[in-house]
């Protein structure tokens, strides 16, 4: 099984500013950000593809199926997570 480990460095905002509204709700912002020691730990793994979980919310990236999982119960694992 194949895995990676990586680390998603935080930043933070020194200036946001809210330009206009999107069609799609979203803002268009301008933003000076600095980048800080802390972070999270993202663990991807390959699952085999008869050990897939269709039970589990998912999403399907090409011919990927991408599942989220976290020990954490207050991190949703469905689509409105921002990692999908």
């Amino acid at each position: 099984m194949k895995e990676i480990e990586l680390k998603a460095y935080a930043k933070i905002n020194l200036s946001l500013t809210v330009t206009g509204r999107r069609a799609d709700g979203y803002h268009n912002i301008r933003s000076l950000m600095q980048g800080i020691g802390l972070f999270d730990v993202i663990k991807i793994t390959q699952c085999p593809r008869n050990g897939t979980k269709y039970n589990l919310p998912h999403c399907t990236i090409g011919d990927v199926v991408v599942y989220l999982c976290t020990d954490a119960d207050t991190i949703p694992v469905d689509m409105s997570n921002l990692a999908y």
